[in-house]
Order: C-alpha cells, then structure tokens, then sequence
C-alpha cells in the first residue's frame, strides 16, 4: 500500500502457492475520505476478482453488479460454492446462504434464481419431499427475480428451465437465448442454455455451447461434465461421454449424474461390466434411486429419448 496525501493506492496479488505462478494482480487507487467506504468497496473487488479467476469466470462480474452489500454477496457466493457440489446436503446449505442474501438486501435478484434452481434440480434427482411445492417455489423466485431484474440473463435461464420441465420446449429455447443476448460470455447462461437444448433434441448445438461455457469458465463445477456428458451421450458419441464423465469424475467423485451417465454409455456399447460398476455407484450415492420417477422427471421433448436412456440404465442393473 502507498499513500500520497488523501489518495491510497493498494497493489493485491493472488499467487498459488503450490506452484508460486502469479495468477492475478490489480492496483486500486482510492480517495482516504471513507476510509470504511473503501475497505467494502475493495473488498467486494478482491473477492470477485478471485471468483472469476478461481471458479465462475466471468459470470461473477455480473453477480457482483447485483448488490453493493458485501455482506449480501459473501452470502451469495458462499451459496454458489455449496451449490457447485450439486448434493443434496449441500444444497440444503446454499439455499441457507441465499436466504440469508436476501434477508441482507432483498431487492438482490441473483439470490433469488439460485434459489429457484436449486428446486429445480431437487425436482431431478428426487432430494424434494413435495415435488409440486419444489416446482413452485422455483416459480416464484423467477418471478421474484425477474420483476427486481428483467436484464438478469440467469433469470430467463431459470425461467427457461421452468418452461422446459413443463414441457414447453420452445419456449424454453428462447428464454435460453434470451440470456445469452444479455450476457453472450456468461458461463452459466451458455451451460443452461446447452442443458435446454439438449434435452430439446439440439444436442449438437448444446454441445457447441458447452464447449464455450467451459472456455468461459476456469475452473468448471462438475455439473458442467454432466451436461457435456449427456450431450454427447443423446449425440450418440458414448465413447466421448465415457471420456468427460471419468475427467468429471476425477475431481468429483461422488456425482450421482457423471455415474448414470457412464452407466448408459457403457450399457449402450455392450460393455455390461463396465455399466454394472457404474450402476453400483449410482445405489451408493443414490439408494432410493427410482427408474420409474427418474424417467417422469426427465425434461426431454422425445419420449423416444428418455425410452432409449432409460433402457440403458435398466440393461446396467438399475431398479425400477
């Protein structure tokens, strides 16, 4: 830090200390007036610089625009990292953390889609108690989200998946497009987006996205493989499924999707050794998983898609 009269110049640096390579550095030069104005203010800047560094990419500039609470957005983005795990106790904490966003400054839209996402994907893997209730609390918070923000591109993905789980395909690409025009480099638009399109018979197109979400995205949470995955999966191209789901899984190796995903790939090459092992971590992570509810929840636009998938997993020894 150096001071010249009432003006502050502060130099950060964020070195991994591992390797000792610099990562990212920014000098921030500031008026002394507020002194307390300033400590928020860089703080707010330091921890955003690392979250696009470290995790979310860019996408985190937009959700650091949403609020000018310090307080609001830690809780936020301590939300995002509990959601990034995609379990279900973890999801129990990020809604903790987004209620707790909210409560600090209520007119902060990203809280609100998070929370309704994390419905949304309680929905999927069977963690909600009351689907109907999970669904429309989803409704809610988009609706909530997008009257404080309707320039949120994450707020049409929310919306868009909403569309989608009603089976309203089209509809539900558009609010998917909708976003990325707000916000053409945010990660998580695009990664929606490609889960949108996949699941409405556009897989090569989502995967053209879902190679660009992770261009945007350093460091990618393990959705972002599952996604891919099951891209590749609907493509056709099992071999590249089996290929991202193990590099999901490597750093991620509790992911109830990445191993339904090898499961069917491996069962749809007739590697049935294989399918069964992949299956057998499924009832691990998963011991009331459900053939029958699993294929209902499924938001594809061809029941012909969801027949085949399910197929599969049923061949590797999944239950009904």
């Amino acid at each position: 830090m150096q001071q010249a009269g009432e003006r502050v110049r502060i130099t950060a640096q964020l070195i991994d200390t591992i390797t000792g390579f610099h990562l990212w550095s920014e000098n921030y030069d500031r008026d002394l007036s507020d002194i307390f104005a300033l400590q928020d203010e860089l703080t707010m800047k330091l921890i955003s610089a690392m979250e696009v560094n470290l995790t979310f990419g860019e996408q985190a500039r937009l959700w650091e625009g949403g609020t000018t609470n310090i307080q609001a957005y830690d809780r936020h983005m301590r939300g995002m990292d509990c959601f990034a795990r995609i379990k279900e106790e973890d999801f129990k904490q990020a809604r903790k953390f987004f209620r707790e966003a909210i409560n600090i400054d209520k007119a902060y839209a990203m809280p609100y889609v998070m929370l309704g996402i994390t419905h949304i994907f309680d929905l999927l893997y069977r963690w909600s108690k009351s689907p109907l209730q999970s669904f429309e609390e989803a409704e809610k918070n988009a609706e909530k989200a997008l009257a404080l923000n309707d320039s949120l591109d994450t707020a049409h993905c929310l919306l868009g998946l909403l569309l989608l789980f009603k089976r309203q395909h089209e509809d539900a690409v558009k609010e998917g497009e909708r976003a990325i025009e707000l916000n053409p480099n945010g990660a998580f638009a695009n990664i929606l987006l490609a889960f949108i399109l996949f699941c409405s018979d556009k897989a090569e197109l989502a995967i053209k996205l879902l190679k660009r979400a992770f261009r945007l995205n350093p460091i990618p949470p393990p959705y972002f493989y599952s996604f891919l995955s099951g891209a590749y999966r609907i493509n056709g191209q099992y071999e590249k499924a089996i290929e991202v789901s193990k590099k999901g899984l490597t750093g991620n190796p509790d992911q109830l999707t990445l191993y339904l995903m090898l499961a069917a790939s491996y069962s749809a090459l007739n590697l049935t050794e294989e399918a069964s092992k992949a299956a057998e971590e499924v009832l691990v992570i998963s011991p009331n998983f459900s053939l029958e509810y699993y294929g209902k929840m499924i938001p594809y636009k061809s029941q012909e898609t969801v027949d085949k998938y399910i197929d599969a997993l049923r061949k590797a020894g999944l239950p009904e």
